[in-house]
């Protein structure tokens, strides 16, 4: 009875870090996409002016973010002429391009 026990608690043991590596891997890999559509949401509520971006790459070692393709134009503009285009940019996390 007590081997059982023992065999219960070993297993037990693994279990939690486990399930918290899988959730944090998984948050890992759904971040920079929660990450773009909160930046597509403050670019669209900019007033008179319409943006959005691409895609954003997060690096967790380096401390810094890449956005890729990033779109602004004037809403009011006479022009089709995009205000400002941004290909690939990396910036550090304190947002100081580098």
């Amino acid at each position: 009875m007590a081997k059982q026990r023992k065999k219960i608690y070993k297993r037990k043991r693994y279990v939690l870090p486990t399930i918290l590596i899988v959730l944090l891997l998984a948050f890992r890999l759904v971040l920079p996409y929660i990450v773009k559509n909160y930046v597509n949401k403050v670019l669209a509520d900019i007033p008179g002016y319409y943006g959005h971006v691409e895609d954003i790459d997060l690096s967790l070692i380096t401390g810094s973010y890449t956005i890729d393709r990033l779109y602004l134009n004037k809403v009011n503009a006479g022009s089709q002429f995009p205000f400002s285009i941004l290909k690939k940019r990396t910036f550090p996390w304190s947002g100081v391009p580098c």
